[in-house]
Protein backbone atom coordinates (compact mmCIF):
# COMPACT_ATOMS: atom_id res chain seq x y z
CA UNK A 1 0.00 0.00 0.00
CA UNK A 2 1.04 3.43 -0.60
CA UNK A 3 0.41 5.62 2.22
CA UNK A 4 1.07 8.60 0.16
CA UNK A 5 -2.04 7.74 -1.97
CA UNK A 6 -3.70 6.13 0.93
CA UNK A 7 -3.68 9.75 2.57
CA UNK A 8 -4.73 11.78 -0.37
CA UNK A 9 -7.74 9.80 -1.13
CA UNK A 10 -9.02 9.72 2.45
CA UNK A 11 -8.13 13.05 3.87
CA UNK A 12 -10.56 15.51 4.30
CA UNK A 13 -10.22 19.41 5.23
CA UNK A 14 -12.40 18.98 8.36
CA UNK A 15 -9.63 16.40 9.52
CA UNK A 16 -6.89 17.60 12.30
CA UNK A 17 -4.30 15.52 9.81
CA UNK A 18 -5.18 17.65 7.29
CA UNK A 19 -3.04 19.99 9.24
CA UNK A 20 0.28 18.30 7.37
CA UNK A 21 -1.34 18.54 3.98
CA UNK A 22 0.46 21.41 2.55
CA UNK A 23 4.05 20.24 4.10
CA UNK A 24 3.90 16.69 2.94
CA UNK A 25 2.78 18.54 -0.24
CA UNK A 26 5.53 20.46 -0.82
CA UNK A 27 7.99 17.47 0.49
CA UNK A 28 7.23 15.55 -2.52
CA UNK A 29 10.17 16.51 -4.60
CA UNK A 30 12.65 15.13 -1.34
CA UNK A 31 10.03 12.20 -0.77
CA UNK A 32 10.46 11.15 -3.98
CA UNK A 33 13.94 10.00 -3.05
CA UNK A 34 12.92 7.90 -0.70
CA UNK A 35 9.94 6.70 -2.43
CA UNK A 36 10.02 3.19 -0.90
CA UNK A 37 9.79 4.60 2.79
CA UNK A 38 5.85 5.56 2.03
CA UNK A 39 4.84 1.72 1.08
CA UNK A 40 3.67 -0.53 3.58
CA UNK A 41 2.73 -4.26 3.74
CA UNK A 42 -0.07 -4.21 5.85
CA UNK A 43 -1.13 -3.06 9.55
CA UNK A 44 1.30 -5.30 11.49
CA UNK A 45 3.98 -3.45 8.53
CA UNK A 46 2.97 0.04 9.65
CA UNK A 47 2.73 -0.54 13.16
CA UNK A 48 6.44 -1.78 13.19
CA UNK A 49 7.41 1.33 11.14
CA UNK A 50 5.58 3.45 13.54
CA UNK A 51 7.66 2.26 16.36
CA UNK A 52 11.10 2.18 14.83
CA UNK A 53 10.34 6.03 14.22
CA UNK A 54 9.74 5.93 17.78
CA UNK A 55 13.33 4.58 18.93
CA UNK A 56 15.84 6.87 20.40
CA UNK A 57 17.69 6.91 17.39
CA UNK A 58 15.68 9.23 15.48
CA UNK A 59 15.76 12.64 15.12
CA UNK A 60 13.73 13.26 12.07
CA UNK A 61 16.28 15.18 10.45
CA UNK A 62 14.65 14.35 7.22
CA UNK A 63 11.74 15.58 6.43
CA UNK A 64 10.96 12.61 4.42
CA UNK A 65 10.93 10.91 8.31
CA UNK A 66 7.83 13.72 9.24
CA UNK A 67 6.17 12.84 6.84
CA UNK A 68 6.81 9.13 7.29
CA UNK A 69 5.58 10.25 10.88
CA UNK A 70 2.33 11.62 9.76
CA UNK A 71 1.20 9.44 6.86
CA UNK A 72 1.75 5.91 9.62
CA UNK A 73 -0.39 8.47 12.34
CA UNK A 74 -3.22 9.11 9.86
CA UNK A 75 -3.39 5.53 8.31
CA UNK A 76 -3.45 3.64 11.86
CA UNK A 77 -5.72 6.39 13.43
CA UNK A 78 -8.20 6.02 10.04
CA UNK A 79 -7.81 2.46 10.42
CA UNK A 80 -9.38 2.48 13.72
CA UNK A 81 -6.31 1.91 16.14
CA UNK A 82 -5.08 3.30 18.97
CA UNK A 83 -2.20 3.24 21.57
CA UNK A 84 -3.08 2.31 24.60
CA UNK A 85 -0.47 4.39 26.96
CA UNK A 86 -1.60 7.06 24.59
CA UNK A 87 -4.64 6.84 23.02
CA UNK A 88 -4.83 10.61 21.50
CA UNK A 89 -1.23 10.40 19.77
CA UNK A 90 -2.68 9.10 16.49
CA UNK A 91 -5.64 11.08 16.53
CA UNK A 92 -3.39 14.43 17.17
CA UNK A 93 0.26 13.57 16.63
CA UNK A 94 2.47 17.15 17.12
CA UNK A 95 3.72 19.40 14.46
CA UNK A 96 7.07 18.22 15.67
CA UNK A 97 7.54 14.39 15.83
CA UNK A 98 9.75 14.72 18.51
CA UNK A 99 7.57 15.84 21.00
CA UNK A 100 5.95 12.59 21.02
CA UNK A 101 9.14 10.44 20.51
CA UNK A 102 11.04 11.93 22.66
CA UNK A 103 9.12 14.14 25.21
CA UNK A 104 6.26 12.69 26.04
CA UNK A 105 7.89 8.99 25.60
CA UNK A 106 10.35 9.95 28.04
CA UNK A 107 8.26 12.15 30.99
CA UNK A 108 5.95 8.73 30.45
CA UNK A 109 9.02 6.55 32.00
CA UNK A 110 9.69 9.27 34.44
CA UNK A 111 6.59 8.97 35.78
CA UNK A 112 5.94 5.02 36.24
CA UNK A 113 9.84 5.51 38.39
CA UNK A 114 11.97 3.54 35.02
CA UNK A 115 14.37 6.69 35.52
CA UNK A 116 18.13 6.49 36.65
CA UNK A 117 17.84 9.41 39.12
CA UNK A 118 16.53 11.59 36.33
CA UNK A 119 18.20 10.12 32.99
CA UNK A 120 16.34 7.51 30.77
CA UNK A 121 18.64 5.51 29.33
CA UNK A 122 17.99 4.59 25.35
CA UNK A 123 17.64 0.83 26.37
CA UNK A 124 14.84 1.90 28.65
CA UNK A 125 13.30 3.78 26.11
CA UNK A 126 13.67 0.96 23.21
CA UNK A 127 12.04 -1.47 25.80
CA UNK A 128 9.13 0.57 26.71
CA UNK A 129 8.66 1.45 22.60
CA UNK A 130 9.04 -2.10 21.66
CA UNK A 131 6.02 -2.76 23.93
CA UNK A 132 3.80 -0.02 23.37
CA UNK A 133 0.26 -1.76 22.81
CA UNK A 134 -1.66 -0.87 19.63
CA UNK A 135 -5.39 -2.04 19.42
CA UNK A 136 -8.62 -1.90 17.49
CA UNK A 137 -11.52 0.26 18.72
CA UNK A 138 -14.57 -2.16 18.38
CA UNK A 139 -17.23 -0.94 15.58
CA UNK A 140 -20.49 -0.48 16.75
CA UNK A 141 -21.52 -3.48 15.18
CA UNK A 142 -19.78 -6.24 16.67
CA UNK A 143 -20.27 -9.84 14.94
CA UNK A 144 -22.36 -12.46 16.73
CA UNK A 145 -19.87 -14.65 18.75
CA UNK A 146 -20.89 -18.14 18.00
CA UNK A 147 -19.92 -16.10 13.96
CA UNK A 148 -16.68 -15.67 15.39
CA UNK A 149 -15.74 -18.97 16.27
CA UNK A 150 -16.76 -19.98 12.84
CA UNK A 151 -14.87 -17.27 11.04
CA UNK A 152 -11.43 -18.57 13.40
CA UNK A 153 -12.41 -21.55 12.30
CA UNK A 154 -12.77 -21.82 8.29
CA UNK A 155 -10.51 -19.11 8.26
CA UNK A 156 -7.72 -20.87 9.86
CA UNK A 157 -6.25 -18.01 11.68
CA UNK A 158 -6.87 -16.67 15.27
CA UNK A 159 -6.55 -12.59 14.37
CA UNK A 160 -9.03 -11.02 15.52
CA UNK A 161 -11.37 -9.76 12.85
CA UNK A 162 -11.43 -5.86 14.55
CA UNK A 163 -7.76 -5.82 14.25
CA UNK A 164 -7.66 -6.36 10.44
CA UNK A 165 -7.32 -3.34 8.15
CA UNK A 166 -10.92 -3.21 6.11
CA UNK A 167 -9.79 -4.70 3.06
CA UNK A 168 -9.03 -7.55 5.43
CA UNK A 169 -12.92 -7.33 7.05
CA UNK A 170 -14.41 -7.31 3.63
CA UNK A 171 -12.34 -9.81 2.31
CA UNK A 172 -13.57 -12.07 5.57
CA UNK A 173 -17.17 -11.29 4.95
CA UNK A 174 -17.54 -12.50 1.64
CA UNK A 175 -15.82 -15.96 2.24
CA UNK A 176 -17.91 -16.02 5.50
CA UNK A 177 -21.29 -15.68 3.37
CA UNK A 178 -19.78 -18.03 1.14
CA UNK A 179 -19.57 -20.96 3.71
CA UNK A 180 -22.91 -20.10 5.49
CA UNK A 181 -25.05 -20.37 1.75
CA UNK A 182 -22.90 -22.31 -0.60
CA UNK A 183 -23.90 -25.81 -0.95
CA UNK A 184 -23.46 -28.77 -3.06
CA UNK A 185 -26.41 -27.56 -5.74
CA UNK A 186 -25.42 -23.29 -5.49
CA UNK A 187 -26.49 -21.08 -2.81
CA UNK A 188 -29.19 -21.60 -0.32
CA UNK A 189 -31.96 -19.23 0.01
CA UNK A 190 -33.07 -17.91 3.19
CA UNK A 191 -36.37 -16.38 4.03
CA UNK A 192 -35.35 -13.42 5.73
CA UNK A 193 -38.56 -11.32 4.96
CA UNK A 194 -41.16 -13.86 7.45
CA UNK A 195 -37.85 -14.02 9.70
CA UNK A 196 -38.55 -9.80 10.57
CA UNK A 197 -35.99 -9.16 7.96
CA UNK A 198 -37.31 -7.91 4.63
CA UNK A 199 -34.75 -5.28 4.43
CA UNK A 200 -32.39 -7.77 3.31
CA UNK A 201 -33.08 -10.31 0.38
CA UNK A 202 -31.87 -13.14 -1.00
CA UNK A 203 -31.11 -10.45 -4.53
CA UNK A 204 -29.49 -8.16 -2.35
CA UNK A 205 -27.23 -10.77 -0.47
CA UNK A 206 -26.01 -11.98 -3.88
CA UNK A 207 -25.08 -8.69 -4.90
CA UNK A 208 -23.04 -8.36 -1.55
CA UNK A 209 -21.55 -11.45 -2.08
CA UNK A 210 -20.67 -10.15 -5.91
CA UNK A 211 -19.45 -6.90 -5.05
CA UNK A 212 -16.91 -8.04 -2.34
CA UNK A 213 -15.27 -10.66 -4.67
CA UNK A 214 -12.63 -7.79 -5.53
CA UNK A 215 -11.79 -8.32 -1.65
CA UNK A 216 -10.55 -11.88 -2.07
CA UNK A 217 -8.63 -11.86 -5.49
CA UNK A 218 -5.56 -10.51 -6.40
CA UNK A 219 -5.62 -9.91 -10.22
CA UNK A 220 -5.02 -6.45 -11.42
CA UNK A 221 -8.58 -6.04 -11.82
CA UNK A 222 -9.35 -6.71 -8.59
CA UNK A 223 -6.72 -4.70 -6.92
CA UNK A 224 -8.34 -1.24 -9.63
CA UNK A 225 -11.29 -1.67 -7.92
CA UNK A 226 -10.58 -1.79 -4.52
CA UNK A 227 -8.59 0.76 -4.45
CA UNK A 228 -11.73 2.60 -6.05
CA UNK A 229 -13.19 2.41 -2.97
CA UNK A 230 -12.53 5.41 -0.45
CA UNK A 231 -11.70 4.49 3.17
CA UNK A 232 -15.69 5.58 4.26
CA UNK A 233 -17.01 3.63 1.98
CA UNK A 234 -15.16 0.30 3.20
CA UNK A 235 -16.56 1.04 6.43
CA UNK A 236 -19.74 1.48 5.75
CA UNK A 237 -19.52 -1.77 3.26
CA UNK A 238 -17.71 -3.38 6.18
CA UNK A 239 -20.69 -2.31 8.67
CA UNK A 240 -23.38 -3.55 6.47
CA UNK A 241 -22.00 -6.91 5.93
CA UNK A 242 -21.23 -7.47 9.38
CA UNK A 243 -25.23 -7.17 9.45
CA UNK A 244 -25.85 -9.27 6.94
CA UNK A 245 -23.81 -12.29 8.24
CA UNK A 246 -25.17 -11.92 11.93
CA UNK A 247 -28.66 -12.38 10.21
CA UNK A 248 -27.57 -14.97 7.78
CA UNK A 249 -26.09 -16.75 10.71
CA UNK A 250 -29.28 -16.77 12.69
CA UNK A 251 -31.33 -17.46 10.54
CA UNK A 252 -29.29 -20.99 9.81
CA UNK A 253 -29.46 -21.20 13.82
CA UNK A 254 -33.38 -21.00 13.49
CA UNK A 255 -34.62 -23.56 11.08
CA UNK A 256 -33.39 -26.08 8.40
CA UNK A 257 -36.16 -24.62 6.04
CA UNK A 258 -34.17 -23.84 3.00
CA UNK A 259 -34.42 -23.53 -0.92
CA UNK A 260 -31.48 -24.09 -3.26
CA UNK A 261 -30.78 -22.11 -6.25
Amino acid sequence: MDLKEYYNQNIKKTDYHYLFNNFISNCDFEILKYDDKFYIYDVEDAIVRFKKLCQPEENFKHNCDKVLFYLLSFYLHNEGYVIEEFPRILARPPIEPYEFTYSDIRNRIISQGNDDNGAVRYATRRYFVDNLTFGRIKPHLSLNKGLEHVMIDILNHNTSFYEKSKDEQLSDIANVIEYLLKSDKGYIELDYANNRFPFISNESVKKLRTQLQCFRHTSEESIKERLSYTNEQKKALADYGVAVVNIIYMIKNKTNTFTET
